[in-house]
C-alpha cells in the first residue's frame, strides 16, 4: 500500500501485464499502538474483534485497471487477419473450421516470427510474451481438433497435434544414426522416438540397417525374413488422415521410395463413413503383429531386448510403454499419443480427458498453468478455456476469436439471437457485467477485444491510435446485435452503444480522418451528437488552438451550435476567455461567419457575447478600411473614426449592461474603445454609467488581482477619467443628438 493525500490506493495485479488500482480504507496489519489499545479494550471487558473490525479490509467501489501496451511488432499481423476473418464469420453459411485453421496458421506464423526475433542469450523482455503466445496457439490448436472439428475419433488428430506442440525429434541423435548406423549410441532411442511419435516409415528406415550385408548362415536368412516380414506390417498400419490433410497432401520433405508409397498406401480418409472399416483393418492389423510376434518370437530374441520392447510397445503393452516413454522425454501427451495409436486407437473426444488424467498420474506430473489449460481443452470445457486464457494468457486477440468460433459451432451458450433475449433466461447473475449491461462470455470477450483495438490497446510502440483502428472496431461490434436499454425507453443494439463510446474517445489528426469518420458514423447509425463533437474537437485542436489564433474554433462551435452541443462549446469559450487576449478574440470572430446563428440556436450567454464583440469589431475594422481608403481626406477621416469609435462604444456599453462581457475582457475591451481612437468617444449617460460600473465592478472584484494582471496603474486612471468626462459631457451629446 502506498499513502497518498486523500486516503490509501491499494494495488492488485490484474491479468497478463494489468495493474488494477483502487481506493481503499484499509489499513492493513494493526500498528504497535493499536495492538495495544485491543489489549486495554480486552482488559475494560471489550472484545478485541471491535478493534480489528475498524481496520478491516474493504471492497473498494471504484476500481481502474491500468495497462501498457506489451504487444510485441510481429504480432501485428494478427489484427487484419482476425478482422477478415471475422467479418467471414458473420455470414450464415461461413465454414468455422475453415476460418479457425485460417486464424491459427496467421497466430503459428506469427508466433514464429516472433521466436526467431527474440534473443535467448539475453533477458528479452519479449521472452514471457512469447511462452504465453505459445500455450494460446496449443490450446487453440487442441480446441479446433477437438470441439470445432467434427470428426469422431481422435487418434491420428491428437497426435499431429503433439508432433507440432511438443516434438520428440532429436537433431543431434537422427544425424548421429544416419553417419553410424546400429553402432550410433542413439539408434535404439531413434527407433522408439520414431514409433511413440507413429512415424512408422521412419522407424522402418531405422530397423533395416539391421540387415546384413551378405547371407552366411541360417540365422542370417531368418532375420531376413523377420525383416521383411516387419516391414511389411508395419508399413501397412491403418491410419485415419489428418482432419484438414487430403491423403496426397505432404508433410515435408520425404524419400519416395517404394517404402513411402506403402505407407501412403495405408492412410485411409477421415470421412465418418470410413470409421467402421477403419475399426476392422487395425483389429486384423494388431492380430497381424501379435501372431508376427509370437512365430519370430526367437529372431526377435536374437536382435535384442530393444526389438522386443519395440514391438511390445506397438502392441500397446503399458509397462513397456511408461518404461519407454519415462526413458525419453517424461512426458504426458508423448504417453497419451502412444496410447491412442497402439491401445485404443478408436478412441473417442470424450475419453480424452479421462485418459489424459491417467497418463499425468502415472508420470507423477505436477499440473502447472500450461497442463491445467490443455487439461481444460481436454475435457471439452468451452467455458473454462476462455477464461483460463482470459486469465493465463491474457491477450484479447485470441480469447476474442475463439469465442466467436466456439459461439459459432454451438459449443458455447450465447445470446445471438435478439429476439429470444427476453423468453431464454439465459443471463443470469453469474454472467459478466460491463458497467451496468450484462452480457454473456461472447460479447464480453469480443467486446474487449475491439475496445482494445479502438482505444489503442494493440498498437505497439506507438504513442497515438493509429487512424483506421476505429474502422476495425466497428467490424466486430457491429456483429453484436442484442438490443439493451440505456435510459428507460430507450434500446440500442450493444455493439452500437460501446462504438458510440469508441468514436467520441478518437483523436481526429487530419481532414481525411475526420471525413472517414462522418462517413463511418453514418453508415453505423450513430448519433449525430458523436459526430459532432469529433469535428469540434478537430477543429480545435488540429485547426485552431491558442497558438494558430483559434481560426478553427468558429468551426466547431457552428457545429456545436448544429448539433446542441451547448455545454462543449461553452467549456472551450471558456477556456479562450481565460487567456484575455484581444488579438486572440479578433481571430475567432474574424473566421465567426455564422454568429448570428448560433446565438439563435444556442442562448448561451459566451456565445452571444462573441456575436456583441463581433459587432463591435466590424464597426472598427469597417471605419478603418474607409479611412485606409480615402488617405488624402484627413478632416473627414478623422470625423469617420471618431464616429465608429462612438458606435462601437456604445455597442459595448449594450453588451456591458446585457451582462454578456467576461470579467476577464472588462479592461482590455475599454482599452481597445478609449485608447485607440484619436478623441474620446461621445456617450449618452446610460451608456457612460454602464461603463463606469463596470470598471469598478472589476476594480473591486475578491479576484481583482487575476483581473487586473499586466494592467498598469497609469491606464486604470486613465480609463476613469475618460468616462467620468463622458459622463459629464453626456447631456451636451444627448442635446446635440
Amino acid at each position: 500500500m502506498e499513502r497518498r493525500p486523500r486516503g490509501l490506493v491499494g494495488f492488485r495485479w490484474g491479468r497478463g501485464d494489468e495493474l488494477v488500482v483502487f481506493k481503499t480504507q484499509v489499513r492493513g496489519r494493526l500498528t504497535p499502538a493499536q495492538r495495544e489499545e485491543g489489549k486495554a479494550r480486552a482488559k475494560a471487558g471489550l472484545a478485541e474483534e471491535r478493534v480489528e473490525n475498524e481496520h478491516r479490509v474493504e471492497k473498494p467501489d471504484t476500481v481502474h485497471v491500468i495497462s501498457w501496451d506489451q504487444t510485441p511488432a510481429q504480432m501485428r499481423r494478427l489484427v487484419a487477419a482476425g478482422q477478415r476473418e471475422f467479418v467471414a464469420l458473420q455470414d450464415a453459411g461461413a465454414d468455422v473450421l475453415a476460418c479457425s485453421r485460417n486464424l491459427r496458421s496467421e497466430l503459428d506464423r506469427a508466433v514464429q516470427t516472433l521466436e526467431a526475433a527474440v534473443d535467448k542469450r539475453q533477458d528479452d523482455p519479449r521472452a514471457g510474451y512469447l511462452e504465453r503466445m505459445k500455450d494460446a496457439a496449443a490450446a487453440w490448436h487442441l480446441t479446433e481438433l477437438l470441439i470445432l472439428d467434427p470428426e469422431p475419433l481422435v487418434a491420428s488428430d491428437f497426435v499431429s497435434w503433439v508432433a507440432q506442440h511438443g516434438p520428440w525429434r532429436d537433431p543431434t541423435g537422427e544425424l548421429d544414426v544416419k553417419n553410424r548406423g546400429i553402432e550410433s549410441g542413439y539408434y535404439w532411442k531413434e527407433v522408439f522416438s520414431c514409433a511413440i511419435r507413429g512415424d512408422l516409415l521412419a522407424a522402418w528406415r531405422c530397423l533395416r540397417l539391421l540387415e546384413p550385408d551378405s547371407v552366411h548362415s541360417a540365422a542370417d536368412d531368418a532375420l531376413l525374413a523377420m525383416l521383411d516380414e516387419l516391414r511389411a506390417l508395419l508399413l501397412a498400419m491403418p491410419r485415419r488422415a489428418v482432419s484438414g490433410r487430403g491423403l496426397n497432401d505432404e508433410e515435408g520433405d520425404v524419400v519416395r521410395d517404394a517404402d513411402y508409397e506403402l505407407w501412403r498406401s495405408a492412410e485411409m480418409g477421415a470421412d465418418p463413413d470410413s470409421m467402421i472399416d477403419f475399426k476392422a483393418r487395425w483389429m486384423r492389423w494388431r492380430e497381424a503383429m501379435q501372431v508376427f510376434a509370437r512365430d519370430y518370437a526367437a529372431a526377435v530374441a536374437q536382435v535384442g531386448p530393444e526389438l522386443q520392447d519395440f514391438l511390445q510397445l506397438i502392441l500397446g503393452n503399458v509397462e513397456v510403454t511408461l518404461r519407454r516413454i519415462d526413458a525419453e522425454k517424461d512426458s504426458w501427451y508423448h504417453l497419451v499419443a502412444c496410447f491412442l495409436q497402439y491401445h485404443v486407437t478408436a478412441a473417442r473426444k470424450q475419453e480424452l480427458g479421462a485418459l489424459v488424467k491417467q497418463s499425468i498420474d502415472a508420470l507423477d506430473l505436477e499440473v502447472d498453468a500450461r497442463v491445467h489449460l490443455l487439461l481444460t481443452v481436454v475435457n471439452l470445457d468451452a467455458p473454462g478455456i476462455l477464461q483460463q486464457l482470459h486469465s493465463t494468457v491474457g491477450d484479447r486477440w485470441v480469447t476474442a476469436h475463439l469465442a466467436e468460433l466456439l459461439a459459432r459451432c454451438g459449443a458455447l451458450e450465447t445470446v445471438m439471437d435478439p429476439a429470444s433475449i427476453e423468453a431464454s433466461g439465459f443471463l443470469q447473475t453469474d454472467d459478466f457485467l460491463l458497467g451496468d449491461l450484462e452480457v454473456d462470455l461472447r460479447e464480453f470477450f469480443v467486446l474487449e477485444y475491439a475496445a482494445s483495438l479502438g482505444l489503442g490497446g494493440q498498437q505497439s510502440d506507438r504513442a497515438a491510435l493509429a487512424p483506421g483502428a476505429w474502422r476495425l472496431t466497428a467490424s466486430y461490434l457491429s456483429a453484436l446485435t442484442r438490443k439493451v436499454q440505456v435510459p428507460p425507453g430507450v434500446e440500442l443494439p450493444l455493439g452500437l452503444l460501446h462504438m458510440q463510446a469508441v468514436v467520441d474517445l478518437q483523436r481526429p489528426v487530419s481532414d481525411r480522418f475526420c471525413h472517414r469518420l462522418a462517413k463511418g458514423c453514418q453508415m453505423m447509425g450513430l448519433s449525430a451528437s458523436s459526430l459532432a463533437r469529433q469535428r469540434i474537437m478537430h477543429w480545435w485542436r488540429f485547426r485552431g488552438g491558442l497558438d494558430n489564433g483559434l481560426q478553427g474554433l468558429s468551426n466547431a462551435l457552428v457545429w456545436a451550435s448544429t448539433y446542441g452541443e451547448q455545454e462543449l462549446a461553452e467549456r472551450m469559450l471558456a477556456r479562450l476567455f481565460a487567456v484575455s487576449r484581444l488579438d486572440v478574440l479578433d481571430a475567432l470572430v474574424d473566421h465567426l461567419a455564422a454568429s448570428a446563428q448560433l446565438t439563435q440556436t444556442l442562448k448561451a450567454d459566451a456565445l452571444a457575447f462573441l456575436a456583441r464583440y463581433r459587432a463591435v469589431h466590424e464597426t472598427i475594422r469597417a471605419a478603418r478600411a474607409n479611412v485606409n481608403a480615402h488617405v488624402d481626406e484627413a478632416d473627414q477621416n478623422d470625423e469617420i473614426l471618431a464616429s465608429a469609435y462612438s458606435q462601437a462604444t456604445a455597442q459595448l456599453a449594450d453588451a456591458f449592461a446585457a451582462n454578456l462581457v467576461p470579467r476577464s475582457f472588462c479592461v482590455p475591451l475599454l482599452k481597445k474603445v478609449f485608447f485607440e481612437s484619436q478623441r474620446r468617444p461621445q456617450l449618452s449617460a446610460a451608456h457612460a454609467a454602464t461603463l463606469i460600473a463596470a470598471l469598478e465592478e472589476v476594480e473591486i472584484a475578491h479576484d481583482r488581482n487575476d483581473l487586473l494582471k499586466g494592467v498598469e496603474a497609469e491606464d486604470l486612471a486613465g480609463l476613469r477619467t475618460m468616462l467620468v468626462q463622458c459622463m459629464a459631457l453626456a447631456p451636451i451629446v444627448s442635446r446635440v443628438k
